[in-house]
């Protein structure tokens, strides 16, 4: 009995170091395996990593990019809508200086027209009159000087009534009051006199 449990004890410290040994040999060949897993997959990690700043530092560039470009854009279209509201303006102002101008030639053809007609009632108001005597000679005299005077005047020549007869047998005689008058174109051509006193009128 004793001689059993003698051995017993001598078998067993064996038998620990053993296993002791057998498993600090698989924990070795576990930890050799994951550092050789760890060492195959870190390229490939790093090269992903690498990719990834890559791709993250390109996609950063096409964002900045692209806030550049829609900025330039909106500053582009601001300065259009300004461009054309300062032609809108312009045209505007165009217009209003043309409606301006139009406005002072109408005014200022108003006031000449109101000129002309004013000018026109004054000439028509500022007539000359006259009569002749018996002779011919003496009537064209008369016509004459009162159309120099109507002239110098400036009043409308209004035509008299001519002596038919011509004649005058004394100075103080006048056929005319006995109703020998006749009108001025039963002698002369009115049409006729009128064109030489403007002729003689603007060359006096």
């Amino acid at each position: 009995m004793g001689s059993k449990n003698a051995r017993a004890s001598k078998v067993q410290p064996w038998r620990w170091s053993r296993l002791i040994a057998i498993g600090l040999s698989i924990v070795a060949l576990a930890y050799l395996y994951v550092l050789y897993q760890y060492a195959a997959a870190s390229p490939a990690a790093l090269s992903s990593s690498e990719g990834t700043q890559r791709s993250l530092v390109k996609s950063s560039k096409e964002s900045e990019g692209a806030d550049l470009q829609s900025l330039v854009q909106a500053q582009q279209q601001e300065l259009e809508k300004l461009r054309q509201a300062l032609l809108l303006q312009h045209q505007d102002l165009q217009q209003e200086r043309m409606r301006q101008h139009q406005d002072l030639q109408a005014e200022r053809q108003q006031r000449e027209l109101l000129a002309a007609q004013e000018a026109l009632v004054q000439q028509q108001k500022r007539t000359l009159r006259f009569i002749v005597c018996n002779g011919f000679g003496n009537q064209r005299l008369a016509i004459l000087y009162a159309a120099i005077l109507a002239k110098e005047t400036n009043r409308a020549l209004v035509l008299p009534q001519l002596i038919g007869e011509g004649t005058q047998r004394s100075f103080g005689e006048n056929r005319g009051s006995e109703g020998g008058f006749v009108d001025f174109g039963a002698v002369y051509d009115v049409d006729t006199f009128k064109r030489w006193v403007r002729y003689r009128q603007a060359a006096w």
